[in-house]
């Protein structure tokens, strides 16, 4: 498996949600966007996220872990894993704390192909709720570019590996 979403037994909303995927009359934005965006994009909660984990010395001479200060987001991005069993266009991304020297107290360039595989990351964060500050209204997000993964929302160092999650078009509001 190159990711845990590739387990057949992984559990998935519809599964005790099932009347939401086949009856989607009474919830315009259910009839509008299911199948386009995951469930989380409309129903979780801003989360933690992790920043550029290293190996450092201590004072001792010591190897430890250290990372900038994890921070709570909320970023809507394009799906890196799109398939028949996750056709989401738009997916929640959380970030994963490595950088391109994450690993420099072992040697050199012990990332080398850093930049082939984005930072932001697919989720399913198990914060569900069913009204969110997202899908209180269309305009809650269409056009709302703070909660789309933007250029601006990725370190420079980080953007060629991200250039396949990061949304280029907000869309409008309606």
């Amino acid at each position: 498996m190159a990711t845990r979403y590739e387990n057949p037994a992984l559990v998935k909303c519809e599964d005790c949600h099932l009347d939401v995927w086949t009856s989607t009359a009474d919830n315009p934005q259910h009839e509008k966007h299911l199948g386009d965006l995951s469930c989380q994009v409309c129903h979780s909660l801003a989360y933690k996220n992790c920043y550029s984990c290293h190996v450092a010395i201590d004072e001792k001479g010591l190897p430890f872990r250290t990372s900038a200060p994890s921070e709570m987001y909320f970023e809507i991005g394009r799906n890196p894993i799109r398939s028949s069993e996750r056709p989401y266009k738009y997916v929640v991304l959380r970030h994963v704390p490595t950088s391109a020297d994450t690993f420099n107290y072992y040697g050199e360039n012990l990332l080398p192909n850093f930049n082939e595989l984005p930072t932001w990351k697919y989720a399913t964060p198990h914060n569900i709720q069913l009204h969110t500050p997202q899908n209180e209204s269309c305009n809650a997000c269409h056009g709302n570019k703070d909660l789309f993964l933007t250029e601006e929302d990725v370190s420079p160092v980080e953007r060629e590996a991200n250039k396949g999650v990061i949304v280029t078009d907000v869309p409008e509001p309606k």
